[in-house]
């Protein structure tokens, strides 16, 4: 049986937080462009390149 999302995912308000941060900081656009080069030169792209979402972030209160 799946598990719910909520224990799957995290709050909206820090996947949103880092959204936006790493689109602030054109991050999103230059990795985009970096998979776009290696598929025009015939390299496989990478998945590991965006599994950034997979990854456990340690957050600590501000």
């Amino acid at each position: 049986m799946a598990e719910p999302a909520r224990k799957v995912f995290p709050k909206w308000q820090l996947a949103y937080y880092y959204f936006r941060k790493w689109h602030e900081e054109d991050t999103l656009k230059r990795l985009n462009f970096r998979l776009n080069i290696q598929e025009r030169h015939g390299k496989v792209a990478s998945p590991s390149l965006m599994s950034v979402g997979t990854q456990r972030v340690k957050v600590t209160r501000l």
